[in-house]
């Protein structure tokens, strides 16, 4: 009997396992975000190296977390270069 067009393929211990995993690291990503959140909120304006050192990143993981704030429209960034910063919207 073949499977029908469309239909999902049965669950696999693996399958659920990758999706726990997912799903986990979506929530810590989150969390994080909220953080920066909150610290822009105290501060008023916030650098790449503020948020480095606040939740003990890198400097790719900052940048990133950064500009996944600026795409929601939470953060905006000023500035091109090493000067540039962040405010809440």
């Amino acid at each position: 009997m073949e499977p029908t067009p469309g239909a999902s393929t049965p669950s696999t211990p693996e399958k659920d396992f990758r999706e726990i995993v997912r799903a986990a690291k979506r929530k810590n990503i989150e969390s994080r975000l909220e953080k920066i959140v909150v610290f822009a909120r105290e501060r008023g304006r916030i650098a790449n190296r503020d948020i480095e050192k606040h939740l003990n990143v890198s400097d790719a993981t900052a940048t990133r977390y950064a500009r996944m704030l600026v795409t929601r429209g939470i953060l905006k960034k000023t500035g091109n270069t090493k000067g540039a910063y962040y405010e809440l919207m």
